[in-house]
């Protein structure tokens, strides 16, 4: 038996609806739906989205609690209309995009797609995968799904009511995601010849599926089951395990991160790390998660927002201040040092030489970084590691998203990875 109630099935209809939207690439194209869907308002007890690139469309139906149902919704588009056909058009303008989008959700509903996912056993499939000792998500979709029941008396429990369900196409890979949004982890599948296979998925601390809605990336991977990697199409798996294809520029950028990286080991002995500029923050909650940062400098022995990206201004080292309201400080000279190094990165543009060494777009490069102890430097894209060196930059393949405030634990998969490989 598959991971599914009816796999075979499942997989016939969601490849059908994905080459429906060829023609809305690049995407990345999302289509979702949920009933009895919680928010921090209340419940919406229909909800649905569509997406395709920065278009979208999103609706919520309210009927339970209400006097009067009522509809919520919007929604933004592109299109190519001169002005005076835009004002002849009035209010009757729609999206070509977002009209396709919600035709091809309406098929999914009604060809069932929330049943042929659903089994009898309460959850989504027959071994739900553990992670770091969390029940997957839909395990605790069941048990709020088992309270609504008896708000509802709803005894029909096969359709996963209260699960977020999403088919997403991005990076050149068709994904089927399923979250909870209430507490529940978002636990991400592919699929291939052989069915479907767990790929990773979102904690619910850092990253809601409900609410990417309009943003891109639309997924993230707070854990990847690696082993599965090789299962992907080549551009899902260039993401996960990417490859140096400009030597010269690979070299380049592992001369300059090993050279930031024994400068500060003549410091301390201590793991640390740098992180570029315009990375993605992840510092545990939903709103950082997903904001664009500035430079920053991480280690255990930097005092609080000592380690945000400064310079010299006219010589001078300007202060800093630990916490609102407290008085400004001068910097150790152990920030002031990586301050230095990062510097140096900033002004090299190694985001830049990055992108151009693995041939991927500077646009979505997202969360890169430098990560270091005694022993081990390594280089951190997203979910991709390279061992550095000085003068090449080795590729490790696929790892959980780098966390640099605990920077042993994101080091540890890493070394192992080196030991591994000899």
């Amino acid at each position: 038996m598959g991971r599914f109630r009816q796999e075979i099935p499942l997989i016939r209809l969601l490849d059908e609806v994905a080459d429906g939207l060829a023609n809305l690439e690049p995407g990345p194209i999302l289509l979702a739906e949920c009933p009895n869907k919680f928010n921090d308002a209340g419940d919406d007890d229909l909800w649905y989205a569509v997406q395709a690139g920065f278009e979208y469309w999103e609706q919520s139906h309210f009927f339970q609690y209400e006097d009067k149902p009522r509809v919520e919704e919007h929604s933004t588009f592109c299109h190519t209309l001169d002005p005076q056909t835009l004002k002849n058009r009035g209010g009757t303008v729609t999206g070509d995009s977002i009209a396709q989008l919600r035709t091809s959700l309406r098929h999914l509903e009604t060809n069932n797609w929330r049943s042929l996912i659903g089994n009898e056993r309460k959850y989504g499939y027959d071994d739900p995968p553990v992670h770091n000792g969390l029940i997957a998500l839909v395990v605790e979709g069941w048990r709020s799904l088992t309270d609504r029941e008896r708000m509802y008396g709803n005894d029909d429990i096969s359709d996963l009511g209260g699960v977020i369900i999403a088919l997403v196409i991005e990076r050149g890979q068709r994904w089927l995601v399923l979250q909870h949004p209430n507490g529940g982890d978002a636990e991400i599948f592919a699929w291939d010849d052989d069915g479907f296979f767990h790929i990773g998925g979102m904690l619910y601390e850092s990253a809601r599926v409900d609410e990417r809605i309009g943003e891109r990336p639309i997924l993230s991977f707070d854990w990847v089951e690696k082993e599965y990697v090789p299962r992907l199409g080549l551009e899902a798996q260039a993401f996960f395990s990417p490859t140096v294809r400009d030597k010269a520029a690979g070299s380049e950028l592992a001369g300059l991160l090993w050279r930031a990286v024994c400068a500060i080991r003549e410091m301390t002995v201590e793991p640390f790390g740098l992180l570029s500029e315009g990375s993605l923050r992840s510092y545990g909650s939903k709103i950082s998660r997903w904001g664009w940062g500035s430079a920053e400098a991480f280690s255990p022995l930097l005092r609080p927002r000592e380690g945000e990206f400064r310079r010299k201004n006219d010589g001078v080292w300007p202060k800093y201040v630990a916490e609102s309201g407290s008085e400004p400080e001068e910097m150790s000279d152990f920030a002031k040092a990586m301050q230095v190094q990062l510097g140096l990165l900033e002004d090299a543009r190694w985001r830049e030489i990055f992108a151009s060494a693995c041939g991927e777009n500077l646009r979505d490069l997202g969360r890169l970084g430098l990560i270091a102890d005694t022993e081990t430097a390594a280089l951190v894209r997203g979910n991709a590691a390279f061992e550095v060196l000085p003068d090449a930059l080795v590729p490790l393949g696929a790892f959980d998203y780098p966390t640099f405030l605990q920077l042993d634990e994101t080091l540890e998969p890493i070394r192992e990875a080196i030991r591994q490989r000899g």
